[in-house]
C-alpha cells in the first residue's frame, strides 16, 4: 500500500506549481468594469463610457495615482526638512493648537530627558476635538525627538504663513527620510 502512495504523491507534487500560478477564470465574475494597478496609474475600462473621446480610445482612462507634489520646508541651521502635503478638512484653530501643544510637549521632554529615539518607533499626540498627530519611523531609519520637534517647527512655520489644515509630511534628516507624519481630524 505504501508503494502505491509514493508515486501518486510524487505526481501530485509536480502539479502544485501549475495550479498555484494558473489563474482560475470564472465567466460569472466578469462585469462591466475592471481595473488593473500599475505603478502610477489606475486603468479603468467601462462598458458604458459616455465621453465620446473615451469611446474612440476604447474606454480606457488613466488616473494619476502619485501623491500630489509636496512643499519642501527647511529648518534653518539644520539639515532637517520636511516634504509637506496639505489636505484641508480641519478648522484652523484645532490644527494650530495641536501643533503648538505637541511642539511644547516634545520641547519639555527634550529639556527634561534629553534627546533620544521615538519610543516604539512612533509618536502619537491627541489634541482638541480628537485631532491627532501621528509620526512613525520610515525607510529603516529612526526619528529622534530633536528631529521631530524641528520637523513640527517647519510644519508650524509654513502653516503660520499660509493656512492651518490637516496634512501629511515626510521628515528628512540630511538625505535620509527618517519619518512620516500625519495631522488628521480624528474621530470627533
Amino acid at each position: 500500500m505504501r508503494a502505491f502512495h509514493l508515486p501518486l504523491l510524487t505526481a501530485l507534487v509536480h502539479l502544485i506549481p501549475f495550479s498555484v500560478t494558473t489563474p482560475i477564470i470564472d465567466p460569472s465574475l466578469a462585469g462591466d468594469t475592471f481595473s488593473v494597478e500599475t505603478p502610477n496609474a489606475l486603468i479603468r475600462r467601462t462598458a458604458e463610457a459616455t465621453d465620446p473621446e473615451l469611446q474612440r480610445g476604447g474606454g480606457i482612462t488613466c488616473i494619476d495615482r502619485r501623491d500630489p507634489p509636496g512643499i519642501r520646508v527647511g529648518v534653518p541651521g539644520t539639515e532637517t526638512y520636511i516634504i509637506l502635503r496639505v489636505a484641508g478638512g480641519i478648522t484652523s484653530t484645532v490644527v494650530e493648537s495641536l501643533v503648538a501643544t505637541a511642539v511644547a510637549s516634545i520641547a519639555t521632554r527634550l529639556r527634561v530627558q534629553g534627546d533620544g529615539l521615538l519610543r516604539g518607533g512612533a509618536f502619537d499626540y491627541l489634541g482638541r476635538n480628537a485631532a491627532a498627530l501621528h509620526v512613525v519611523n520610515a525607510n529603516n531609519h529612526q526619528t529622534t525627538y530633536g528631529v521631530l520637534v524641528a520637523a513640527l517647527s517647519a510644519v508650524q512655520s509654513w502653516m503660520q504663513s499660509n493656512s492651518w489644515m490637516s496634512c501629511r509630511f515626510d521628515i528628512y534628516d540630511g538625505p535620509n527620510m527618517v519619518g512620516q507624519g500625519v495631522i488628521s481630524p480624528g474621530g470627533g
